[in-house]
């Protein structure tokens, strides 16, 4: 995680999935609530091999806890698999930057 104006940002790498679960939520929560209310988390998810259901449920409980908090959760790039995966689920647009239509939207 690096600090960013109003909240942070971090390179998420490797596989999410029940191995990673905990510590993933784990550093979300806490990057969270160390943003200010109306700060957000940007991720890059660009070099993620692999996720599975276990994977994206932390994301969504993780944005759906930054909602409940007036806070952000927000995707800046995914890897081709990770950018499916929310297309497939519908989750892309959940996790889109202001004024972006989801992760690598354009690219």
């Amino acid at each position: 995680m690096r600090s960013t104006p109003g909240g942070a940002a971090a390179t998420v790498s490797g596989e999410l999935d029940v191995a990673s679960a905990t510590f993933l939520r784990t550093a979300l929560l806490k990057a969270l609530e160390g943003c200010v209310e109306g700060g957000s988390v940007t991720l890059d998810l660009s070099q993620v091999t692999f996720c599975d259901s276990t994977g994206l449920n932390v994301l969504l409980r993780a944005r759906r806890w930054a909602l409940g908090e007036h806070r952000a959760l927000t995707i800046r790039a995914a890897s081709p698999q990770m950018s499916r995966l929310l297309e497939l689920t519908g989750a892309a647009p959940l996790f889109a930057e202001e004024g972006s239509q989801g992760p690598n939207a354009g690219a």
